[in-house]
């Protein structure tokens, strides 16, 4: 090119920052692709991934938070003074935004070897406006989400309409925090950031239990981390799940799905600041109460209305005992499953989240 045609060219983008900038972020991503796909034909391939693959997934992973931000961030600023519907719908397409988004992220990430089992399962994970979805994923990385929302979270109808129970501390990260907000998920304020505490704050309780309540009028697809917190020692076992999240799902007879997931610590250790190690991912989708929770508690054969003598919150905490310990029991089977192929395989199962694991082995 000569200094005439790049002048031009700036010029242009001078004149359509917006359209540079995005040219730009594609023109990386297309020559990191090609990079990425040199790199793997090495027979050192792995070491180099190790040390490439977390600054090629932060640059990704930075590039879509700013595209979503930059397209919704105008829309926020007028639909402030509109109906909470018109709030909702810009929420929507935030959402579905960064579903597709975190899917591109994905894919230009070979290094990360994803197995999605049972992925015809999907097909039957749709909204409905009878019942509201309740997404239950285990938790022991900041990958988690990620994957969970590339894959799991179809973006011509599923995206738009999932809301997420998270820490109020993501409130606090840059760029992550106002995205959050702009796609209308639900803060949570707990009272300590030890782990194992699991206390809220009085102050901000009541909105957010009505946060929840609204989702699941709206027949919302609510998805949480059930063990309520990083799963930071032995990520082979799930946590016990918090009884108290299921008390809204058995108030609206909600349908129950699973996302179980194995290696994301592994991609993404809690410890680190970014993710994008190689690694195999093994994910499934999972149905754990497809005809809502009252029908999975009357075949568990836990009791719909009180028994002499007990009071309807004895029984709700009998109920949302009973059905936490059944969807873990479900999700363990298909983890257990999960950590066995990985280890038929040969793949290595170290660091953050495997200690526990090490220190059992004879």
């Amino acid at each position: 090119m000569d200094v005439d045609t790049w002048g031009q060219a700036w010029d242009w983008s001078v004149d359509h920052p917006a359209l540079a900038a995005l040219a730009a972020m594609v023109g990386f991503d297309v020559a990191v692709k090609v990079v990425v796909q040199v790199l793997g034909r090495l027979p050192c391939c792995t070491c180099v991934f190790r040390l490439l693959g977390p600054v090629f997934f932060g640059a990704f992973i930075v590039q879509a938070m700013l595209l979503e931000l930059a397209i919704v961030w105008p829309m926020l600023g007028t639909c402030r003074v509109l109906p909470r519907s018109a709030q909702k719908r810009v929420a929507a397409v935030a959402r579905t935004i960064k579903a597709a988004t975190w899917r591109v992220v994905l894919f230009l990430c070979p290094w990360i070897r994803l197995d999605v089992q049972n992925l015809e399962l999907l097909d039957r994970l749709r909204p409905t406006q009878e019942r509201p979805i309740m997404f239950l994923m285990n938790h022991t990385s900041f990958f988690d989400s990620v994957i969970a929302t590339g894959v799991a979270m179809r973006v011509t109808d599923i995206a738009p309409i999932h809301r997420v129970l998270g820490a109020s501390s993501l409130l606090k990260i840059p760029i992550l925090g106002s995205i959050f907000l702009a796609e209308m998920h639900i803060p949570v304020h707990f009272k300590s950031s030890k782990p194992g505490t699991f206390g809220l704050d009085d102050e901000t309780r009541k909105s957010m239990e009505a946060d929840i309540q609204e989702a699941m009028e709206d027949k919302a697809l609510f998805g949480l981390f059930p063990e309520g917190q990083l799963n930071r020692d032995d990520v082979t076992r799930l946590e016990p799940f918090r009884h108290g999240s299921f008390r809204v799902a058995i108030q609206h007879d909600a349908v129950i799905w699973g996302w179980v997931a194995a290696g994301n610590n592994i991609v993404w250790p809690p410890s680190a600041s970014i993710g994008g190690l190689p690694a195999a991912v093994k994910c499934a989708p999972v149905e754990l109460a497809p005809q809502g929770t009252l029908q999975c508690l009357r075949e568990a054969g836990t009791p719909l209305e009180p028994r002499p003598g007990q009071t309807e919150e004895e029984l709700r905490k009998e109920q949302c005992k009973a059905l936490s310990e059944a969807m873990q029991a479900k999700m363990q089977v298909v983890l257990d499953g999960m950590f066995a192929e990985l280890r038929q395989e040969g793949e290595e199962l170290t660091g953050e989240g495997f200690q526990l694991l090490k220190n059992e082995e004879p």
